[in-house]
């Protein structure tokens, strides 16, 4: 008798102690086969192990992470995030959304997964938000990089509508920033709030924004002096060769027109970045038309690289919004 009352009295404190590790802890979802190739359907996402650590009575925050990331390089940094975050807002339910983008700077093709990536994370926010009944849980979404294009595709897709939006925070997107009056209008207007966190010294998303939204694929760059000679270069190094060229731009006082007709072009397609991403500048915010429900900080004097949304002192801006 006294065997079965301690089995009894065992278990139920192991189930009392797995229940308080389920909850709060970090959930992840993926929408891939691994390889870089998608689920056929966002139904087919397995969805049952957050469903069964659903807590309906706290705050849900979905994470979304940016280009050229694995599964794992993805969970490990969702649960930095988590870790400077949990200890703050208590047991939130954590959700870490995967989807595939391991690709070595090719930033055209990221784009295009990141617009199918939209479907399988508005699903997995619509089956949230279903969950939550009339318990009035909010959904907050972080997003970091090409991350953002993800967000933005679920934001416009009908379902979203329905959704109980808490606030929406955006680091260093990997979009135009003029995206609320174009391609992702009016978005802004179903969240609490949207935030964004931009730096002008984030060379990642400066060189990668002008090397692939604006120069490749281009057949004129290719007749000009100099292209041949950088094209035999590794992706790696040809961002390495746009950063070193803006540098001695920047030091030197020689006039364009030493530099070669190729570098010159680049040089055109960087200041066209400085000007037109949204994650070195801000979201356009609109004059006189107002852009309503978006707030930009810049972080330039905190951050070092393109991936800071881990960083405690950008961190604490969103403990302040969600406390």
């Amino acid at each position: 008798m006294r065997t079965t009352l301690f089995l009894v009295l065992a278990l139920f404190l192991s189930s009392c102690f797995l229940s308080a590790q389920e909850s709060g802890s970090l959930i992840m979802l993926r929408c891939d086969k691994a390889q870089n190739t998608f689920l056929d359907s966002p139904t087919e996402m397995n969805l049952g192990t957050l469903q069964k650590s659903f807590d309906p009575q706290a705050d849900t925050i979905i994470m979304v992470h940016g280009f050229h990331h694995t599964f794992e390089s993805a969970q490990s940094t969702y649960q930095e995030v988590q870790k400077i975050l949990q200890p703050q807002l208590g047991n939130l339910n954590f959700v870490g959304f995967s989807w595939p983008c391991d690709l070595l700077l090719d930033f055209g093709k990221g784009m295009k997964y990141a617009n199918t990536a939209s479907r399988y994370l508005t699903h997995v926010i619509s089956q949230v938000n279903s969950w939550y009944g009339k318990n009035g849980g909010k959904i907050h979404i972080m997003s970091s990089s090409l991350g953002n294009r993800v967000t933005l595709g679920a934001l416009k897709s009908n379902e979203s509508r329905y959704v109980n939006w808490g606030h929406c925070f955006n680091f260093a997107p990997g979009v135009h920033q003029d995206v609320y009056f174009n391609e992702f209008n009016k978005t802004n207007l179903l969240p609490q709030e949207n935030t964004v966190f931009y730096a002008s010294n984030d060379f990642v998303l400066k060189y990668l924004y002008a090397l692939y939204y604006w120069a490749m694929g281009r057949d004129d760059l290719s007749q000009l002096n100099g292209y041949q000679e950088w094209n035999q270069l590794a992706p790696a190094e040809k961002i390495e060769y746009m950063q070193n060229l803006d540098s001695r731009r920047e030091v030197s006082s020689a006039p364009l027109n030493q530099f070669s007709q190729f570098d010159t072009e680049l040089l055109a397609q960087i200041d066209r970045a400085k000007k037109n991403a949204m994650g070195l500048v801000g979201a356009d915010l609109g004059s006189p038309v107002v852009v309503e429900n978006v707030e930009n900080i810049n972080v330039t004097k905190l951050v070092k690289r393109h991936s800071y949304w881990k960083n405690p002192k950008v961190l604490e801006t969103v403990v302040k919004k969600l406390k």
